[in-house]
């Protein structure tokens, strides 16, 4: 059975102006932009919730997506979505070779695939890092590539807020890579051009960014503070202060703080947090941080996307190299050693895959998740390097 089906297209069409109109709202500005005849494998840098939805726009035509499968196996909306426009499953923590399949059927069919090769909304402004299995996967589908930026989404949108700032959105096709250019090429050299195609500077704003809770939420993605080491912090409207030395500091419609931190934006302040991983003492066997969660979920073998609740509101506590979580006097480590993947969806919520089993952390709405991320690569990091 054919996966594209004329429903699709359809549902494309009725709902494309309801989307413009969102769009605009968003300050979205764009000239459409017309793809050659044929498949076409779409790669973007991923910044805001609606940038499926800008970029099926830009284009003027259904996409399909390549998205995570826990939205695709919902019971109800799941099924909606499936019917509707068809995207294309991928777990975040498992290899997925479906993935594959249904992408290549897709092509061979002349429909167009859509995929954030991040995986994730950008935390900081800059890039996510991102496997050079994008690349791979480009040269199975063997179709042109046409790499897209899209500019101001950090500014309106940050992945770590609550509200949206007014400022405006766009899109652009950097280059179509056509498919005789990257075949003379490897798997790496395609992977590099395809991330210096999508690198773009969120810290260059043409227009300020307004709101009167720009702030707001930064803890969920500061954790150190350049005076005083790991802290916690506390946001408020436009300012956002140290919890230990109690500095505070103004996040300005122009993406910069005030007074300079010593560094300017996001982006440097978190490159500085990982960099701090890096000269501390992992010798201690105390936990570092302790945060509240709302619950641990298991999803349960065989089903869908049935999770069964484990932990109410719990303590999470977040050591060098291992997760714990009490509730009561009940207790699950999660040993960084046996934990094969870990992954951020939504804005701060974690899936783990810990011995096999698929774990989710939900979060309290100021949960710092960035940090149990950062600990988990910096240690599967140095576990690498000391083989």
């Amino acid at each position: 059975m054919q996966w594209i089906q004329k429903r699709h297209q359809r549902t494309y069409k009725f709902f494309a102006p309801f989307f413009k109109c969102a769009l605009r709202r968003r300050n979205f500005t764009y000239s459409k932009h017309t793809l050659p005849s044929g498949s076409h494998f779409i790669i973007s840098n991923h910044l805001t919730k609606a940038d499926q939805f800008m970029l099926s726009i830009f284009f003027g035509k259904l996409l399909y997506f390549v998205m995570r499968d826990d939205l695709s196996s919902l019971p109800v909306l799941g099924k909606i979505i499936n019917y509707l426009v068809a995207p294309i499953p991928k777990s975040k923590v498992h290899s997925d070779i479906a993935t594959i399949r249904i992408a290549k059927k897709i092509a061979k069919e002349g429909g167009n695939i859509m995929l954030f090769p991040e995986g994730n909304l950008s935390f900081d402004g800059r890039l996510c890092d991102f496997s050079i299995a994008t690349s791979k996967f480009a040269k199975l589908l063997n179709i042109p590539i046409a790499v897209v930026n899209i500019e101001g989404g950090y500014g309106a949108m940050p992945r770590w807020c609550n509200k949206r700032r007014k400022g405006y959105l766009t899109a652009e096709v950097k280059r179509i890579i056509s498919v005789e250019e990257y075949s003379a090429l490897t798997s790496q050299q395609l992977y590099d051009l395809i991330r210096s195609l999508l690198d773009v500077d969120n810290f260059n704003a043409i227009t300020p960014y307004v709101s009167s809770a720009r702030a707001e939420y930064l803890e969920t993605l500061l954790y150190v503070c350049p005076h005083c080491g790991f802290t916690q912090f506390v946001s408020k409207g436009n300012f956002v202060t140290c919890n230990t030395c109690k500095r505070t500091w103004q996040y300005t419609p122009n993406l910069t703080f005030e007074p300079p931190v010593p560094f300017k934006n996001t982006g440097e302040w978190h490159k500085y947090q990982l960099d701090y991983l890096q000269n501390i003492d992992y010798s201690n066997d105390k936990p570092i941080f302790t945060d509240t969660i709302k619950a641990l979920k298991l999803k349960i073998a065989g089903g869908k996307n049935r999770r069964k609740k484990l932990f109410g509101r719990s303590t999470i506590q977040l050591y060098f190299n291992k997760i714990v979580i009490s509730f009561y006097n009940r207790t699950q480590t999660f040993n960084f050693s046996d934990i094969s993947s870990i992954a951020m969806l939504g804005r701060n919520r974690i899936e783990l895959l810990f011995c096999d089993a698929d774990y989710f952390i939900v979060p309290t709405k100021r949960l710092n998740s960035v940090k149990v991320i950062n600990f988990f690569d910096y240690y599967k990091a140095q576990v690498n390097i000391d083989k």
